[in-house]
C-alpha cells in the first residue's frame, strides 16, 4: 500500500484535510488468526489507535507501515508493528475506522 493510496483509503473513511489521522483499528482472534497477520509481532485482541506512520521499502518502493497502541484503561504504554502486508490485509478487510470501535 503506497502512501498515496492509504490517504485515498483515510479519505474515504470519512478524514478531510484539516483533520489530524488519527484512525482506529480492532483486531479480533479472527484477524489475527489470517496467515497475512502471523508474519510481523503477535499482538493481544483488543482496539487499537494508529500513533504512527512509518515508511517500508518493499522492491525498491515505499510502503505504509504504521505503529499502533493498545486502548487500555489504565493506557498502555507498549506499541506495536504493523508491517506493509499487515496494512494491506487489513485495508482490504476495510479494518480501519475514524471512530473508536
Amino acid at each position: 500500500m503506497t502512501f498515496r493510496k492509504f490517504a485515498d483509503v483515510m479519505e474515504k473513511i470519512g478524514f478531510g484535510e484539516t483533520e489530524t489521522v488519527e484512525p482506529f483499528v480492532k483486531l479480533d482472534s479472527k484477524i489475527l488468526a489470517n496467515p497475512a497477520m502471523k508474519n510481523g509481532y503477535t499482538k493481544p485482541e483488543g482496539t487499537y489507535r494508529v500513533i504512527s506512520m512509518y515508511s517500508q521499502k518493499i522492491k525498491g518502493k515505499d510502503h505504509v507501515a504504521l505503529w499502533i497502541r493498545r486502548i487500555t484503561n489504565p493506557p498502555e504504554s507498549r506499541i506495536y508493528p504493523l508491517f506493509a502486508e499487515e496494512v494491506d490485509f487489513l485495508v482490504k478487510r476495510n479494518c480501519f475506522k475514524k471512530e473508536k470501535l
